[in-house]
């Protein structure tokens, strides 16, 4: 049993994996939850009397086959860049309205989608259009109510349709003919600079949720598993294996370059209380392990940032690994902590 001491106020854990090339390799995990303060922005950051303890698995809203994932899982060995990912509801600012925009902004990532009430296909005349939205108080921001889908209706499967970056949305048709078309709903959630106007349109899925592992592009990044990957590799990951993979917000939403503490968040019109304005606490946390008498000190990178205006919370994950390769029995431990820097300090 290792022996993990956390100096900091913050969930922790340690992981082994093996590296791609098959390498043995311990992991940091460290989660920490703060409270927001919506109602003023300028009071200091403060943790969560209850810390969110660290997601082992993907957590689904439902049936992983047909809802989307709630909440990813912390237990990966590595990410590509910081993860920024928004989990709640779209807010009508005025209490209705047919269509609003939401934002969000933080380093260098800024992104705004197009939330309208609910609308369906029309047909008339041999013409397939739009209904006008109707009006809404709160969206529940899921890729549910992005575009995706599937339609099996034609009756030659060749002309079947879906969308492999999100198989669980809404809006796709590829059978103009089919019975049920008006019974189609349109998606709630739109990318502005990517209207669909046409039955014919495939938009980029918009959203700020976690993508699912099966969904493209995080599949793209997968590997292939076949029957030379079984015979000669199995049960290290394929040599095309992405470490990108890891990676889970939405693709407009994964910074390439790490966060480091401190970056400031705009959110507007995704919260009861109104738009936010807070930055992130500036702190760094810092790793020591112990193995086969030998101490390696290491900093974690920031690299998932997850917001939910509803529970008036966000959650920042810190990450980093060690190789010990043929010396994992020898890993006595590790010892983590954290401090606020100084410059930009605002916690």
């Amino acid at each position: 049993m290792w022996n993990l001491i956390n100096k900091t106020e913050y969930v922790a854990d340690l992981i082994p994996f093996l590296d791609i090339d098959g390498a043995e390799t311990v992991v940091a995990v460290v989660k920490a939850t703060y409270t927001l303060k919506p109602e003023n922005p300028e009071l200091p950051l403060s943790l969560t009397e209850k810390q969110v303890p660290l997601t082992f698995a993907d957590e689904y809203y439902g049936d992983p086959e047909t809802s989307s994932l709630h909440y990813a899982s912390d237990i990966v060995p590595e990410k590509q860049g910081t993860d920024v990912v928004m989990i709640g509801h779209a807010y009508a600012p005025h209490g209705q309205a047919e269509a609003i925009d939401v934002t969000l902004a933080t380093g260098p990532l800024k992104k705004t989608i197009r939330v309208f009430g609910d609308r369906y296909w029309k047909k008339s005349l041999g013409r397939v259009s739009i209904t006008s939205p109707q009006p809404f108080s709160t969206m529940p921001l899921i890729y549910e109510r992005a575009f995706g889908g599937l339609d099996k209706t034609h009756k030659d499967p060749k002309k079947w349709a879906g969308e492999p970056r999100n198989p669980v949305g809404t809006g796709l048709v590829s059978n103009k003919g089919r019975q049920d078309l008006e019974e189609i709903s349109l998606p709630n959630i739109e990318d502005p600079s990517a209207l669909i106007k046409s039955f014919r349109d495939r938009p980029q899925p918009a959203g700020f949720g976690f993508v699912t592992p099966s969904w493209k592009p995080r599949l793209d990044y997968a590997g292939t598993y076949d029957e030379d990957w079984k015979e000669n590799r199995y049960p290290l990951l394929p040599l095309d294996f992405d470490p990108r993979f890891y990676n889970s917000a939405h693709p407009d939403l994964i910074s390439t370059e790490f966060f480091r503490g401190g970056e400031l968040v705009r959110v507007g019109n995704a919260s009861k209380k109104g738009s936010l304005s807070f930055k992130l606490p500036n702190v760094e946390v810092n790793a020591e392990f112990y193995i086969d008498s030998v101490v390696t000190k290491q900093m974690c990178r920031l690299d998932t940032v997850v917001i939910e205006p509803d529970e008036e919370r966000f959650v920042l994950t810190w990450r980093t690994k060690v190789r010990c390769h043929r010396k994992l029995k020898y890993v006595m431990g590790a010892k983590l902590t954290s401090r606020r820097r100084v410059d930009g300090q605002n916690d």
